[in-house]
């Protein structure tokens, strides 16, 4: 496996006087991976939804690409290989290949406000680029899965003929889980920790062996901005 990439580091400061300061930290990631070699001179090893191919990044979905429902059966459709016909009978063979599992692109942004001892720092992360299967939807769309309960989403299932949806119907061979149907992105912004804290000034700390003392609040994981309809993108 060979790893390539920029790594970027950036510091500005837009605002600096006597009694306040502004300063932007920020980094950002590139990294490519890609597959050189695979045991026993095999070309290709797959993994369930995932594959490893030479030449191609790791960790690659590997799936066959959902076409939508039959109006008039509500049986799904799927495309074929070439992408040019679509067909009602599931076959591994007309599986492609989608994004990688792996994000290229990631970092943080730190903005750090300070005032007269008061500083406020705020900290988000991102990363993008990236394809997530969603193995919950798996479950909760499944019209077969008995072990909890069901996603709202099955409202649409189809149930007459001339209906239009996604969803097809409870009683088609259900083959979903193959395709990309549950494949969505990843890329997440992330309000990771922000603090507000206050520096007290020494002429309040008298004579006593406290030579600085600082008191502060903090949250953690307050926002996450994300397509992902799962509990946590990252």
């Amino acid at each position: 496996l060979r790893n390539r990439g920029i790594e970027l580091q950036l510091k500005i400061v837009p605002v600096k006087t006597k009694q306040f300061s502004w300063t932007i930290d920020g980094n950002f990631t590139y990294n490519k991976n890609t597959v050189l070699s695979l045991p026993n001179g095999t070309d290709t090893v797959n993994f369930g939804s995932t594959t490893l191919k030479i030449g191609m990044p790791a960790n690659t979905f590997y799936l066959v690409k959902y076409a939508g429902v039959d109006p008039a059966t509500g049986n799904p459709l799927y495309y074929t290989k070439d992408g040019k016909g679509t067909t009602q009978v599931y076959d591994p063979g007309d599986r492609v290949f989608f994004g990688t599992a792996d994000a290229p692109y990631y970092g943080g942004i730190t903005n750090t406000f300070n005032y007269k001892g008061i500083e406020l720092e705020v900290f988000w992360i991102y990363s993008f680029g990236n394809e997530i299967y969603n193995n919950d939807r798996l479950n909760v769309e499944n019209p077969a899965y008995l072990v909890s309960g069901l996603s709202k989403d099955l409202l649409r299932e189809w149930r007459n003929p001339g209906d239009i949806t996604n969803i097809p119907s409870a009683n088609s061979d259900y083959q979903l889980g193959n395709t990309n149907y549950f494949l969505e992105n990843g890329g997440f912004w992330r309000l990771r920790n922000i603090r507000l804290s206050y520096d007290i000034p020494k002429s309040f700390l008298g004579k006593s062996t406290i030579n600085s003392l600082r008191v502060f609040v903090q949250g953690q994981n307050l926002y996450t901005y994300t397509k992902y309809r799962g509990y946590d993108p990252e």
